[in-house]
């Protein structure tokens, strides 16, 4: 048996295969198509659109052959793509290159062959299409002619296929880059929206402190209140341009978490102290109710940032002597975080505009206090990176629950 050998530039020829993307890939009707024509035409029992990479041949479209592949070194396709024509076996059995060959021997028991060379738009050649029967024969004139045309329609289809692909594949890109631009613009909006709405006004605050500064319009003893009065909105608005260039710095990434084992326990730890100042100035009661020994998949530092931020608007939208809960409770194979308040709550209409996540909450607190509302787009975009989502219920004056759901951890 002659094994087929390399043609002079295999490694050329396989970059091409490679590049038509057609190796392992289903099946087709158009190809099926020509080899259920070819075997009709020709009266063979197996017909193969044969394609050889550097190991084996894989068939794309076949009639008669159970086979998907079968190795390069006894196939007949390897010999048959270093011929510019047909290669034609009339008796495999008189033939001293494959009267021994595994395939003659065995099944399928081949005894003539004709293939035709497949190639590329380049010129390489891919495989083949071939005609196999278990009785000798040969080809006539007529049959020569008729193989190569079905040949070149196989050709013709391949540089139909790879050209639509290449069209799909930029189509793709263009969606991709259309919705990169939506993201893009509507984050613009929003950061357009809240530089507009909440930061006008300490700016205005200030112009209007500058130009009595320089008509020295002020006493000593007015200059003594103002100018702390003046630190206090310069901070609340320095504190505000970071939160939203936090939020956009966060819309923009897209890099995974890391993902740890964490014990719910020590999430209470994490996030209490934070806000207990703030909810003592308010005499407001912090709780907690966790089920013991629960612990969940995720990211201590970003579960730390949106339960604060839960906490934050909890004591916030709370009334003087209310209560606030930080819970964590099983729900089937998740633990559901979150925090609870009976504070001021949300009417139906608003409610609405942040499960759409189209409206940021900046109302003022119960002591007036101000926000840039854009808390819950941060935690919104933090779940996302987690695997998770808020999930909110209000009721109007009766209060509101902030929570999302995280996997339980596996026990060691």
């Amino acid at each position: 048996m002659r094994t087929p050998e390399p043609l002079p530039h295999e490694a050329e020829r396989l970059k091409s295969l490679f590049q038509q993307d057609l190796l392992d890939t289903p099946q087709e009707p158009e190809f099926n198509r020509i080899v259920n024509l070819a075997a009709r035409l020709f009266g063979v029992k197996i017909v193969l659109i044969s394609l050889v990479d550097d190991c084996r041949q894989w068939f794309k479209a076949k009639v008669g052959l159970t086979a998907t592949e079968t190795p390069r070194n006894v196939s007949f396709c390897g010999h048959a793509i270093r011929e510019a024509d047909i290669f034609e076996i009339p008796d495999t059995l008189a033939d001293e290159r494959f009267w021994d060959n595994p395939l003659v021997t065995g099944k399928p028991y081949i005894r003539f062959y004709a293939g035709h060379p497949i190639r590329s738009g380049d010129g390489y050649p891919l495989g083949t299409l071939c005609l196999i029967d278990e009785q000798p024969r040969k080809l006539t004139a007529t049959e020569r002619e008729l193989l190569q045309m079905l040949a070149h329609q196989v050709e013709d289809l391949l540089r139909l296929r790879r050209h639509l692909k290449r069209k799909q594949n930029k189509i793709k890109l263009l969606t991709v880059q259309v919705q990169s631009l939506d993201r893009s613009n509507n984050l613009k909006d929003q950061l357009l929206a809240v530089l507009s709405h909440d930061l006008r006004s300490p700016l205005i605050s200030f112009r209007s402190v500058i130009e009595l500064l320089a008509a020295q319009a002020l006493e000593p003893e007015e200059l003594e209140i103002l100018i702390p009065e003046v630190c206090n909105k310069f901070d609340q608005t320095e504190m505000k341009v970071m939160q939203m260039l936090q939020w956009a710095q966060q819309q923009l990434q897209t890099e995974v978490v890391p993902i740890e084992m964490i014990k719910v326990e020590a999430i209470a730890d994490h996030v209490l102290p934070w806000c207990q100042d703030c909810a003592q100035r308010k005499n407001v009661t912090l709780q907690v109710e966790m089920e013991p020994q629960l612990q969940v998949l995720g990211n201590l530092e970003l579960i730390g940032v949106v339960l604060r931020n839960f906490l934050g608007n909890a004591v916030k939208y709370s009334r003087h002597g209310e209560t606030i809960t930080l819970f964590a409770r099983r729900s089937g194979q998740y633990v559901e975080l979150g925090v609870r308040d009976t504070g001021l709550g949300m009417k139906p209409e608003t409610l609405k505009k942040i499960r759409s996540h189209s409206y940021q909450l900046s109302a003022p607190g119960t002591d007036n206090e101000k926000g840039t509302g854009l808390g819950l787009l941060l935690c919104q975009t933090y779940l996302n990176q987690m695997g998770t989502a808020l999930e909110i219920e209000s009721r109007w004056m009766e209060g509101s629950t902030f929570s999302f759901r995280l996997p339980i951890a596996p026990r060691a």
